[in-house]
């Protein structure tokens, strides 16, 4: 079943723009939209501190007047400041009986309904847009209240406060805004694009850097001289490079060795054969040359799984083991019975001591225990000891014979893959990798394998596990 590949991701240029842009615009239009609020509230004021004024003049105007001297022309020279074409107020006057006293031009575009019901003290209500035959739509504040004159009598003004000028204004600011925010979105995009491609650079160098590495250059490294910001990634990588040559190295060499001591056995195998084909053989001698091809066939079985548990054991290395705490003691006396027949036949005693809890996997301890045992019987004249002892919360596992021991030049390499020193040292059907799994054993508790020359003689062979996973031994 094929899956769909993978889309893209969008560019981190993109992504940063469009993230540095929305937040450049969200300011502009919190900004601009708390100050158009500002402006609005205040205008709203100026508003109705101008339809309050007008009211109060109209009121003085229509207390103050006699009753004597009424007639529409006197009203229409008393309200002068109502009757302009560019007078900002407009009002019709009702005496008592309701019948209208007096109207300004301007008031014509309204309906009495259009203005609220009357009251003593200004009942206000929100701009009330009115668009009459012939006009353009204009914009008031409307009040309705009531006067009581000098003789008593309570008449009725309906009252209108042009406020088509300030609507214009708060229209004009926010148009000018909405403009303003679409250049700034386009004006920031460009600038967010060109930060980003100067700031990205660096990574791109980066990229470029690493991809210069290849299979045959994993020796080199990432300079560290860049911006601090991309330290952490820097490192990141070059430590990615190191793992990435140690298991390259470790692959080179794996194949070199195997190569290596395939050459030896299958060499003899073709040899063998080739001769034994030269003529004709009877059933004995062919026999034998099978037997001994089964030799060098066993030889390779006991090599490759060697070579593979070495390999399994070393990719596994980053992952965690199945550990678990056991008393120790069964384990020795397990081992102890395996061994017991086999040197008895050398005449070798075996000493195996130690008791306790350690904590490790069982399986892998007891196959590094057996080649270490195995490998110590091998070179031992009258003695093997297996001991166990806690240093710590360290489980520490030596095994000594009384062997002739090891070259004090060849002790560091006891534990390389293959590694043969003097023929004394060398045993027959042995792959050479006995220790090495010992050693790939070891480290991948966390722990170490050693070897040193003992005090009497012989080799002292020793592996020190942690009693608890690195990891929390750092905690």
């Amino acid at each position: 079943m094929s899956s769909k590949p993978a889309r893209p991701h969008a560019s981190l240029a993109v992504r940063l723009t469009i993230i540095f842009t929305l937040a450049t615009v969200l300011v502009i239009l919190l900004g601009g939209g708390a100050l158009y609020l500002f402006l609005r509230a205040g205008l709203a004021n100026q508003a109705i501190s101008g339809l309050d004024d007008g009211l109060h003049l109209l009121r003085a105007r229509i207390h103050d007047q006699p009753v004597a001297q009424e007639s529409r022309a006197h009203w229409q020279r008393a309200l002068t400041e109502f009757t302009r074409p560019d007078s900002l107020y407009a009002c019709r006057l009702y005496d008592e009986d309701g019948h209208l006293v007096f109207e300004s031009p301007r008031i014509a575009a309204l309906s009495a309904s259009d203005f609220p019901a009357p009251a003593r003290d200004p009942a206000l209500r929100a701009l009330h847009p009115v668009k009459a035959p012939g006009h353009v739509e204009q914009h008031w504040l409307l009040s309705s209240v009531y006067i009581d004159r000098l003789d008593g009598a309570r008449w009725r003004v309906d009252f209108a406060y042009d406020n088509e000028y300030k609507h214009e204004l708060l229209e004009g600011y926010l148009h000018a805004m909405l403009l303003g925010v679409v250049l700034a979105v386009i004006l920031f995009a460009l600038i967010g694009q060109m930060t980003m491609r100067y700031v990205l650079m660096p990574i791109h160098s980066l990229s470029r850097q690493v991809g210069d590495i290849d299979a045959g250059q994993l020796d080199r490294r990432i300079s560290p001289a860049w911006p601090r910001e991309l330290l952490p990634i820097v490192s990141a990588m070059n430590s990615l490079l190191d793992r990435l040559q140690i298991s390259f190295a470790r692959q080179a060499q794996f194949s070199a060795d195997l190569a290596h001591e395939l050459r030896s056995p299958l060499h003899a195998l073709v040899s063998v054969t080739e001769v034994t084909l030269n003529r004709p053989r009877n059933e004995q001698e062919y026999r034998t040359t099978l037997e001994a091809n089964l030799d060098e066939f066993r030889h390779l079985q006991r090599l490759s799984d060697d070579m593979l548990f070495i390999a399994r054991t070393e990719q596994a290395e980053h992952q965690p083991l199945d550990r678990v705490a056991f008393d120790i003691h069964p384990l020795l006396d397990g081992l102890y019975d395996l061994f017991d027949a086999l040197a008895e036949s050398r005449q070798i005693g075996l000493q195996f001591s130690g008791t306790g809890t350690v904590y490790a996997n069982r399986d892998l301890l007891r196959r590094a225990l057996i080649n270490l045992v195995s490998n110590a019987l091998q070179y031992a004249h009258s003695r093997v000891s297996l001991s166990v002892v806690q240093d710590g919360t360290d489980s520490v596992f030596t095994v000594e014979d009384d062997g002739d021991g090891v070259a004090a030049a060849q002790l560091p390499f006891m534990f390389a893959r293959f590694y043969r020193g003097d023929e004394s040292r060398s045993r027959p059907g042995g792959t050479g990798l006995g220790l090495s799994i010992v050693k790939a054993i070891a480290e991948r508790h966390g722990g170490t394998a050693g070897v040193e020359n003992g005090e009497r003689g012989g080799a002292r062979f020793h592996i020190r596990l942690p009693g608890k996973p690195v990891a929390d031994l750092q905690t």
